[in-house]
């Protein structure tokens, strides 16, 4: 990103962030299936159309009200991912491209309309106050609201609004809020503090919910939410409450989706308020164990430092405390765990991962460990079924098909392997290694019958299944 002048950096960053957010509501578009129609009739991934619709909006503003300067230019092209439009000033194709799309039904717009009334969620109105947003960030670091400006942003309003779900609108997106916009020195965010940390809770159960299997750990999950946000609203009202710990523990095999869940509930505890920052550090016994008398303290204190405001996650903890190596430093890492985790109770949360009845005999190595460890979370392996849908699911993110007489035989390979070879599998970890010998044996077979085509490429074939 080229270097914006000093008077015009807050607004970029308050475009950014809009932006930023934004691209998080397409990407849960994409995921949840809404935007698969409109992918076949574009023919761009979710990321670039919503790139060049920013654009084509952000250049159309900058045209009609007089502000086709290198600066405005070089902020939109700082702004978006993807650079769609080709930049070259007032160049008539150019602006004959931007003018199109920008007159266009805003299709990302209509597809959060759909998903709110499915979900009776606020996707619509978080992505009208994010254009508007990005508009008044744009004029306001192009010389501040004048007529012309004043009128494409009302303009833009008008057209936007009419796909926005009508109890929206009254309630938060009324004409009136409009006018506080244009009015005021701030940019004014649509929702309050509390709204936004309610909306993004809810945004990361509905992600949580998108898991494939995992039922009970979407229930622990929800749990714990509704646990914290009960105590929130305790301490609001002055009632005494027993301390709790947030510390986890994750039992289940690899591959089981335990670093991911623990990377989600890094956001939800921030958003709770249990964290500040919502940081993510993932470690092992290598991260924390050092080799000579002295040195263990400083690997721990280290991790823990980068983990200040966030969750410390220990993969295979119980390694840390069942070497066989004499001289092992292993325990002395688990005490100046715990008193770091003693040190740093209000900012700092440690979740250990690992097999179930390791993890018992982890909890039971040192006295101090149990008591901060009462929440433990169990995750089941997969079934078959479940490991059909996640390779499916893999699949489809590449813009990938695989045909109904190629599953089968995926179906019978892992119902008929052993424990033994079924733990080795590794869950979800297996597919995504069965997938990448998928893709293999595929490009072998487009190759040698030299069929390249999108359909032939976009699609697996029974002949590309070899278990």
């Amino acid at each position: 990103m080229q270097q914006l002048s000093s008077d015009n950096t807050r607004y970029f960053e308050i475009a950014y962030e809009n932006y930023s957010r934004m691209r998080k509501l397409c990407e849960i578009l994409k995921i949840e299936g809404y935007y698969e129609e409109a992918e076949q009739l574009l023919h761009f991934p979710v990321l670039q159309t919503f790139d060049l619709y920013v654009e084509a909006v952000l250049v159309q503003f900058c045209a009609e009200t007089n502000r086709m300067e290198e600066a405005t230019l070089q902020f939109v092209r700082n702004l978006v991912e993807w650079e769609m439009v080709l930049f070259e000033g007032e160049h008539p194709l150019m602006l004959r491209i931007t003018g199109k799309v920008y007159q266009a039904a805003p299709i990302l717009l209509q597809l959060c309309s759909m998903r709110d009334r499915d979900k009776e969620g606020n996707f619509s109105v978080q992505f009208v106050d994010g254009m508007l947003n990005l508009l008044l960030a744009l004029c306001r670091t192009s010389g501040g609201n004048d007529r012309s400006a004043i009128r494409f942003i009302e303009q833009f309003y008008d057209r936007m609004i009419q796909f926005v779900p009508r109890e929206a609108v009254e309630i938060q997106l009324e004409r009136r809020y409009l006018f506080k916009k244009l009015s005021s020195e701030e940019i004014v965010p649509v929702c309050s503090e509390q709204e936004k940390n309610e909306a993004e809770i809810q945004r990361l159960l509905e992600e949580l919910d998108e898991f494939v299997g995992l039922e009970m750990v979407k229930q622990q999950v929800k749990s714990l939410v509704h646990l914290l946000k009960v105590r929130k609203v305790q301490k609001d009202y002055g009632m005494t409450m027993p301390p709790m710990t947030y510390h986890l523990v994750f039992v289940g095999n690899p591959g089981t989706g335990k670093t991911t869940v623990a990377r989600l509930i890094a956001r939800l505890y921030k958003e709770l308020g249990i964290l500040e920052k919502g940081t993510f550090v993932e470690t092992d016994r290598s991260g924390l164990v050092a080799g000579y008398v002295g040195q263990t303290a400083l690997k721990v204190d280290e991790v823990v430092k980068q983990a200040l405001g966030g969750v410390l996650f220990i993969d295979e903890a119980y390694s840390l405390t069942e070497s066989d190596l004499p001289g092992d430093f292993g325990s002395e890492a688990v005490a100046a765990l715990v008193k770091r985790m003693e040190d740093h109770r209000d900012d700092l949360v440690v979740i250990v991962a690992g097999y179930k009845k390791e993890m018992e005999r982890f909890l039971e190595s040192n006295q101090g460990l149990r008591s901060r460890f009462s929440t433990t979370i169990v995750f089941e392996d997969y079934s078959v079924e479940e490991l059909l849908k996640i390779l499916q699911v893999q699949a489809s993110y590449s813009g990938v098909e695989i045909e109904e007489d190629a599953i089968p035989p995926i179906r019978e390979y892992l119902a008929n392997l052993t424990p033994k070879e079924r733990l080795e599998f590794g869950n979800a970890r297996g597919i995504r290694n069965l997938y990448e010998k998928i893709l293999m044996h595929q490009a072998d077979r487009l190759v040698e019958e030299n069929t390249l085509s999108r359909e032939a490429v976009s699609r697996i074939t029974r002949e590309d299944i070899h278990c």
